[in-house]
């Protein structure tokens, strides 16, 4: 718990001691002024004020409940592996600081009475940081699952605080690029190199996870019957295949939030659009977009991974009261059944593999805790 403190905080002051030092070199920043938008008609603006109305209600009602959702779930289990677990955190970390900024701005757009203006250039760079960050993060988490796949005889045991510091410095980096170059650069080129960049490695990567799924599926049906690979390995190439079957949906939406939006920005270049109101509004209906994408990458995370819907539908029975799996019947327990209730709870509990089956053995009883103990002890050696 408090390695994964220190990196919450760490990436906490990633995030927002840029905003204090740039606040301290550029004395305009310190007043905090929301500077008026562009002026529109009386029809423009009421559109306007509606496409501010869904992108809060998505904000506050979708993006940052679920990502305060995932993030506790995520914080408390004990199944993820370290490396992928921070990973996952700063997501649901990142998607929670940006909803938050864009809720602030569209609370103070009514209260201004202007829907077009961008607020102060603090709350852009709390909310665009965390966005780019954002933007990253799904490239780290396929180079994650790519070791993962390499390492996969010792990976269980494998945690790197350098590869850690490593990815949360080159995305920050990357991230503070693209902000500075939106307030003070020629934003366009940045932007657009940018998202360039990252929809080609997102393509690849799509690619690369499909080969991670299918790889590990072939190490693990040849080395199985040859009984090759000891258990720590067995578990860690099912995970893998697990993992990268629960990460694909995710993967793919993290792609989507980012090639439409880099769509936007190339059609921002070529001046497609042919007033300022229209370029704002298409730029307005971009962050409602990722807004609700970001709500679906958090949503199917807790949808495809079988162990924190199971965490996700305790706490709601706890809240709410009810009991969505079981019966309210109270049956008389009999004292014989003593040892088949233990039984079972023995094989619920017993790692799995790929199949559903039993990852150790399909024997029974005795039979079966000899041969756990035979190959946990053969895996301790």
């Amino acid at each position: 718990m408090t390695f994964f403190t220190f990196f919450y905080l760490f990436i906490i002051c990633q995030v927002f001691l840029p905003v204090g030092k740039y606040l301290i070199f550029n004395q305009k920043l310190m007043a905090f002024n929301y500077f008026p938008g562009p002026n529109y008609t009386e029809t423009e603006t009421k559109i306007f004020l509606a496409a501010d109305i869904v992108e809060l209600a998505a904000n506050s009602l979708l993006a940052c409940p679920i990502s305060t959702i995932n993030f506790i779930l995520i914080l408390k289990t004990s199944i993820l592996h370290p490396n992928l677990k921070l990973i996952l955190l700063c997501q649901s970390l990142c998607i929670f600081i940006r909803g938050i900024g864009r809720t602030i701005l569209n609370i103070f757009r009514f209260c201004l009475s202007d829907v077009s203006t961008r607020g102060p250039y603090v709350l852009i760079i709390i909310y665009m940081q965390s966005l780019y960050i954002r933007n990253c993060i799904m490239h780290v988490m396929v180079i994650e699952r790519i070791i993962a796949t390499l390492k996969s005889r010792n990976y269980e045991k494998h945690t790197s605080v350098l590869f850690h510091v490593l990815w949360i410095t080159i995305t920050f980096l990357i991230a503070l690029l693209n902000v500075l170059s939106a307030l003070m650069l020629d934003y366009i080129l940045v932007a657009i190199l940018t998202y360039s960049s990252l929809s080609i490695l997102g393509i690849l990567e799509i690619w690369a996870l499909f080969w991670i799924l299918n790889y590990n599926k072939r190490k693990y049906e040849r080395k199985l019957p040859e009984g090759c690979h000891n258990l720590s390995e067995r578990y860690q190439i099912s995970e893998n295949i697990r993992t990268a079957k629960q990460l694909l949906p995710c993967i793919i939406m993290h792609l989507m939030n980012i090639i439409v939006p880099g769509i936007n920005v190339f059609l921002i270049n070529f001046n497609v659009y042919s007033g300022q109101f229209i370029q704002d509004f298409v730029e307005e209906f971009m962050y409602t977009f990722v807004t609700i994408n970001s709500f679906l990458i958090e949503l199917s995370m807790i949808i495809f991974h079988p162990f924190l819907k199971r965490d996700l539908l305790h706490f709601c029975k706890i809240f709410c009261g009810q009991c969505f799996n079981h019966s309210s019947i109270v049956v008389p327990s009999d004292d014989n059944d003593g040892d088949t209730s233990e039984y079972r709870n023995v094989i619920k509990l017993q790692p799995m593999d790929i199949h559903g089956r039993p990852l150790i053995s399909n024997k029974k009883g005795d039979e079966f805790a000899k041969e756990y103990f035979k190959q946990l002890t053969i895996s301790w050696q």
